[in-house]
This record gives structure tokens, C-alpha cells and sequence, in this order.
């Protein structure tokens, strides 16, 4: 009985470290491909590929946006567009603009808020797996 006890215990230890690991790892193994594909938010659908955005609004417009280039940053994914934001700045046009997404887990992430050019915020979105 002592035995079957103190395995039972290892076993649930065993397993409590590997969680625990899982856990730690998630932001360290993020890739670009954990961006990729359809994410639902309110108003609208988006879809990464790795060249591009799709983003279909309810009222039935869509609007495409070509991607330069998809970078990791420990746990954000930073996608940069070949065309400017709304928020450029004259001196900044023709740069591009980014955004950035954070919160990987549970087939959810968040859009985070950054300010352009213009010192406006941009918006902060909630994203989940669709």
C-alpha cells in the first residue's frame, strides 16, 4: 500500500513539472505561425497568411494589407505592413506602420494599444480563434 502511494505521488509530481513546464515554455516556443490563420474579433473576421491580412468586416467589406515582414519578440508577434497607418506622420510616410499582438493561450490574443504618429492610441482588440 506504502509503495502504491508514494508512485501514485511521484507520478502526480511528474506530472504537475511537466505542466509547469508547458506553461514556461509557451511565450519562449512562440513562432510566426501561431499568428496565422482565422481569428474572430467583434465587427470583424481576420485572416494571416504570411504575405497578408484579410480582414472581413460584417457589413460586408473586406480590406486586404500586404505584410513585410512578421517578427517574434519574446512573447509578441510584431506584424509590419508595407502600407502606412492612419497615424503616420508626414515625415513617416512611405515607412510602413506595424501592430503588434500579445497574449497567446487558450486560442485567444490581444492587439495591444500603441500611439501613432499623431499621439492617438490605437485600438486594443480581443482576438479568438474562429
Amino acid at each position: 500500500m506504502r509503495r502504491m502511494i508514494v508512485a501514485m505521488a511521484a507520478l502526480a509530481m511528474a506530472a504537475l513539472a511537466m505542466i509547469g513546464l508547458a506553461g514556461e515554455s509557451g511565450a519562449q516556443g512562440l513562432s510566426s505561425n501561431a499568428i496565422m490563420g482565422r481569428w474572430c474579433t467583434e465587427g470583424s473576421t481576420y485572416t494571416f497568411t504570411a504575405r497578408q491580412l484579410t480582414v472581413n468586416f460584417t457589413n460586408g467589406a473586406q480590406r486586404v494589407l500586404n505584410i513585410t515582414s512578421i517578427q517574434v519578440d519574446g512573447p509578441r508577434i510584431v506584424v509590419n505592413w508595407a502600407e502606412d497607418g492612419d497615424g503616420q506622420s508626414a515625415a513617416n510616410r512611405g515607412q510602413g506602420s506595424h501592430t503588434t499582438f500579445s497574449q497567446f493561450q487558450g486560442g485567444g490574443m490581444v492587439q495591444i494599444s500603441e500611439v501613432r504618429d499623431d499621439g492617438k492610441p490605437t485600438a486594443t482588440r480581443v482576438f479568438r480563434r474562429c
